[in-house]
């Protein structure tokens, strides 16, 4: 069952789909080469130049399972916990910048905010405001970004988020945000 970028889960079905993905492109390139080689008697024919072709995709999927590979997701418990009609909750977001990678556990979107929870402690919270008000910024103007690394602090941060409007932008920015998420 295929999930969706944002919701809870996606990173571990990303995982094993991007981990399958990649054995299947080596096989193909194994077996690829097996027949040129048992029917041309020689490496230098036309079906290693087809294996090599076929290992640029191999070598993108199992990038995308290296850079996945040291991130879980967050408990169950917090994401039932902090789930809510008030406003949009997006989950086990990995976004890339040009300098690194950041993992936000969870990411609550209402009237142009967006109050992201960090767990890794490796993570620096100032740069990932930087980061995410730049990208966000550039399509929207006035869009609000804190990042809370205290479960605590984000939770009652998001039951303030009650007495905030529905922005008709609000689905938009949810929406940029896994844009930017592998």
């Amino acid at each position: 069952m295929k999930k969706e970028k944002g919701k809870y889960g996606y990173l571990n079905y990303k995982k094993i789909y991007l981990l399958i993905m990649t054995l299947i492109c080596l096989l193909v390139v194994l077996a690829v080469m097996t027949g040129g080689y048992l029917y041309y008697k020689t490496l230098s024919n036309i079906c290693t130049v087809i294996a090599i072709v076929i290992v640029i995709p191999a070598a993108k999927f199992g990038v995308g399972y290296i850079v996945l590979f040291p991130y879980k997701a967050p408990e169950k418990e917090r994401y039932d916990e902090l789930e809510s009609s008030d406003y949009i909750l997006l989950s086990e977001l990995v976004i890339t910048s040009e300098e690194k990678i950041m993992n936000l556990d969870f990411a609550a979107v209402k009237d142009r905010r967006a109050y992201c929870f960090v767990s890794n402690k490796k993570n620096e919270p100032q740069e990932i405001e930087k980061y995410l008000k730049k990208i966000l910024n550039s399509e929207f103007e006035g869009v609000t970004v804190k990042v809370f690394t205290d479960y605590e602090k984000y939770k009652s941060a998001l039951d303030k988020f009650s007495f905030f409007e529905n922005n008709i932008r609000d689905k938009r920015i949810s929406q940029l945000l896994c844009v930017y998420s592998m």
